[in-house]
Order: C-alpha cells, then sequence, then structure tokens
C-alpha cells in the first residue's frame, strides 16, 4: 500500500529520525568503549608506576602490563607502552634493558619502532642481532628505522674507538 501524498512528508521524516537514532545510538556505543579504554589505559600506566619501583621483579612485572596492554588495544595502547619504557629506563638495570629489547620482536610495527628508538637512545649494542633481523623487516618504516640505528650505534663505536684514552 503506498501512502498518500498528504503522508509521504510524515513518512520521510521518520525514516530520517529513525537513521538520526541508529547513528547516535552507534556513536554512543563506540564512546562508552573508548570511556572504557581510557580508564583501562590510565590503571595499566599506575599499575607500571607501581611495578617500576619494586626492584627485584619490577622490570618484568612492567613489561607484561606493556604485553597485556597491547594484546588488549594494539596500537590504542601506545601510551601504555611508552609508560613502560619510560619505566624500564628508570629502572636501567640490565634486566630492564632487556625486557626493552625483547620488544623489538612485537607484532605491531609501531611499538617495534618504539622500542628501536629505546634501544638506540640507551646505545644498548645487545639489541645489534636483533636491530639485523628488523633490516628486513616487512614493514618499511621498521626497516628504515632498524637501518638507521644500526648506523648510530655503529658512528657512536667509533667515535667511542677514536678518543684518546
Amino acid at each position: 500500500m503506498v501512502p498518500s501524498r498528504s503522508l509521504r512528508p510524515i513518512v520521510a521524516l521518520l525514516l530520517s529520525v529513525s537513521a538520526i537514532v541508529a547513528i547516535v545510538s552507534a556513536y554512543l556505543s563506540l564512546a562508552k568503549s573508548e570511556e572504557k579504554r581510557i580508564s583501562y589505559v590510565a590503571d595499566i600506566c599506575s599499575r607500571i608506576d607501581q611495578a617500576s619501583r619494586l626492584g627485584a621483579g619490577g622490570p618484568e612485572k612492567v613489561s607484561s602490563l606493556m604485553r597485556q596492554a597491547t594484546r588488549k588495544y594494539g596500537a590504542g595502547a601506545y601510551g601504555v607502552v611508552i609508560r613502560g619504557f619510560d619505566a624500564l629506563d628508570r629502572v636501567g638495570n640490565e634486566t630492564a634493558r632487556a625486557e626493552t629489547r625483547s620488544f623489538l620482536l612485537s607484532p605491531i610495527p609501531g611499538v617495534r619502532l618504539m622500542a628501536i628508538g629505546r634501544v638506540t637512545h640507551n646505545r644498548d649494542r645487545d639489541a645489534i642481532p636483533a636491530l639485523l633481523n628488523l633490516a628486513e623487516d616487512k614493514n618499511e618504516s621498521v626497516r628504515q628505522e632498524a637501518i638507521r640505528a644500526l648506523k648510530r650505534l655503529r658512528d657512536e663505536e667509533a667515535k667511542a674507538d677514536a678518543r684518546p684514552r
């Protein structure tokens, strides 16, 4: 049954209103999930800060929290990863450096990039074998950054060798 001409504007308005309701409903659902993610990230960051003050076992706990966040939110957890790397840098012992190196193997390219930056900044020569592997990574940005990191580490070593003793 076709609505009469006088009802057509009303039907069109009702269809428009139902489309708007669907859009608003979808937006509210996304906003709620983003709110949960933000709350989760804040909680994990707080736990990372606590773990970094533990001493023994702290770097492993920080690393575990970073992995947990990236498994759950992937790239949405970059804030957690940055906070975790900062905490590992503050600890600064060999265990913390090893945990930082372990992120060179992350399945997430952005995390690998951050790890490359950290091992380079820390002048971590033990990262060279992993950086050599990353120089052949499938992600172009990771490959380029790994090559740059290897050059920086090589140049720093050459400078150190050239200094008078």
